[in-house]
């Protein structure tokens, strides 16, 4: 996998668990703005959102054994 990939992969995460922080450290300012807590708002407007997301899962875990693990035997 090259480089980049890598460094923009540790980014995400990097901004990612950044705003968590902010998020959690501003809850007195702003009030419900987790992550968790903007999934979960979003999954209530939109519950075809937590669908799609069981349904892409489902297809990425499926074959995991057949395809991934088989050929480690």
């Amino acid at each position: 996998m090259p480089i980049f990939l890598i460094c923009i992969f540790w980014l995400g995460i990097g901004l990612v668990l950044t705003y968590e922080f902010f998020a959690l450290s501003a809850e007195q300012r702003i009030p419900h703005e987790t992550i968790s807590e903007i999934t979960w708002r979003v999954s209530t407007k939109h519950p075809l959102v937590p669908f799609l997301m069981g349904i892409l899962m489902g297809h990425f875990f499926w074959q995991s054994t057949s395809v991934y693990l088989g050929n480690c035997k």
